[in-house]
């Protein structure tokens, strides 16, 4: 859940947010687990899909 709702005030203040936004906008959540790629593919998208 920290995810989703850090990603949707990222969106909601950088509809299309850079590489570099996404990070910061998702590092309160980081954890060792995983690399953080396919998150970061999935803002990307939803930053997509919101421009239809």
């Amino acid at each position: 859940p920290g995810f989703v709702l850090s990603v949707v005030g990222l969106l909601a203040e950088h509809p299309h947010p850079t590489p570099e936004q996404v990070d910061e906008g998702i590092s309160g959540n980081l954890c060792r687990c995983t690399g953080y790629a396919s998150i970061r593919r999935a803002v990307a998208r939803a930053a997509e899909l919101s421009k239809q």
